[in-house]
């Protein structure tokens, strides 16, 4: 009996053995086909955090390629503080607030090119608010624009009557050489 009992003992360790080494080698082989798939276990928050991050190399990649990756204009430029992936971008607002900044410097700009009226000075433009300024400066630049269009046109008018007196000399000088030319061929076909 005691014999018995080792040996039963004894298949049962083999036949354990055996199971083990063949779970072994299952897992092996699973970790092989894991391994060349490139499947791994991993718990749900770990691939959360590998998806997050997978997004954030693409966003990247895609900012590398357009070529504004530094630009704080760019809303997939890395933050320092944690990356939320269903971040809304706020390019729209950052976006109108540089046109509009741009717009204060164009209006700047206008302003110091243009010289105001001598009866009117700049302590006047001071008191004024920026608006009304900014129209006074605008009627000024329109009326400049006029007085150089009527002095363009009185120009051009005078340039008009010029040639028309040239054209209206060539016409006679024409009518005379056509008379010239009437009557010399008269004159041949007469002898003839």
């Amino acid at each position: 009996m005691f014999v018995n009992y080792k040996r039963e003992k004894a298949e049962k360790e083999a036949a354990e053995m055996s199971n083990r080494e063949q779970v072994q080698a299952s897992q092996k082989q699973v970790e092989q086909l894991r391994g060349e798939r490139n499947i791994r276990r991993m718990p749900v928050s770990q691939a959360a955090a590998d998806l997050i991050k997978y997004t954030q190399d693409v966003q990247r990649d895609d900012a590398l390629i357009t070529g504004f990756a530094n630009d704080k204009m760019n809303p997939y430029r890395p933050k320092d503080s944690t990356f939320t992936v269903f971040e809304e971008p706020e390019v729209i607002h950052r976006l109108s607030k540089s046109i509009q900044t741009e717009t204060k410097i164009y209006d700047a700009s206008e302003q110091t090119e243009v010289s105001f009226p001598s009866d009117q000075t700049s302590n006047n433009c001071a008191n004024e608010t920026a608006e009304t300024a900014y129209w006074k400066v605008l009627v000024t630049l329109r009326k400049a624009e006029f007085e150089k269009m009527k002095i363009l046109n009185k120009e051009l008018e005078q340039e008009l009557e010029e040639v028309l007196e040239k054209l209206q000399s060539k016409k006679q000088e024409y009518a005379e050489l056509f008379k010239q030319a009437a009557e010399s061929l008269e004159e041949e076909t007469t002898s003839a």
